[in-house]
């Protein structure tokens, strides 16, 4: 966190003992705690980084990152009204940070709070300083979709490829969506682009999306009774999604339809 970003948190959070009492130095160790919590959240050492967030809020609650940080830990863990409560207070410390905004949404879907997802996605798509209207767009659409809503949801990944910046999530929940609806053949065209838009890109990061866009491919061509061409797609897909949930879920397609 800049130097100005801390001074404007500290001006928003006007009257708090926090931001007139703590030392230079007591800061100095809360960011120091703060810098190695984001090194081992970002290697994956979940609770190592929480106890570091912990400590570095202990030091200095006013730091609207360590926050942040500590949201998306509990969030890794699956705590997730405790996330809530850390976005809500970074929010508060912050009013303008958008990624915190963006990830309060996202707990929402996995709250399945569908209403305040919607909410809080609309504010972000109305913000013109939100460079990322695509992203919060295809949230929003999940969760009109999940609602029951799945007009608004198709406009809402439509516009999403307009703008740009989140077609691979918006092309797939597309298709997941005209699967529910029984409009198959759309359907299979939009999981046929998802996989097209994959080709090149690394399967380290993108095999557990392809493993999911060749699975739902694999069940629409069932439904359309094309059975070797759903065989090849679940066999690809448990290559790509090797011990994931999407290259279990082939394997064990695989033994129905053989």
């Amino acid at each position: 966190m800049s130097l100005m970003r801390r001074r404007l948190a500290c001006g928003l959070a006007v009257g708090l003992a926090a931001c007139t009492t703590v030392s230079p130095q007591l800061r100095d160790r809360a960011e120091t705690h703060r810098q190695v919590a984001e090194m081992r959240l970002g290697r994956g050492e979940v609770e190592q980084a929480m106890r570091e967030y912990k400590t570095s809020i202990e030091l200095y609650a006013e730091d609207s990152e360590a926050h942040f940080g500590l949201s998306e830990a509990y969030r890794r863990k699956g705590a997730l009204v405790l996330a809530e409560q850390h976005l809500l207070e970074t929010l508060r410390l912050d009013p303008e940070n958008v990624d915190a905004r963006l990830n309060l949404g996202v707990v929402y879907l996995q709250m399945e709070r569908w209403e305040d997802a919607i909410r809080v996605d609309s504010l972000l798509i109305q913000d013109p300083l939100f460079f990322r209207p695509a992203r919060a767009l295809v949230n929003r659409g999940w969760a009109h979709y999940k609602s029951g809503n799945t007009a608004l949801a198709e406009k809402d990944y439509r516009e999403a490829l307009e703008r740009g910046g989140a077609s691979l999530y918006a092309r797939m929940n597309l298709g997941i969506l005209y699967y529910g609806r029984g409009e198959t053949v759309e359907a299979v065209r939009e999981f046929e682009h998802v996989l097209g838009m994959l080709q090149d890109r690394p399967p380290g990061l993108f095999g557990a999306s392809e493993a999911e866009a060749r699975f739902r491919l694999a069940q629409a061509y069932v439904k359309l009774g094309q059975h070797s061409a759903a065989i090849e797609h679940l066999e690809r897909a448990e290559r790509r999604g090797a011990e994931g949930k999407w290259g279990r879920m082939s394997r064990e397609y695989l033994e129905v339809l053989r």
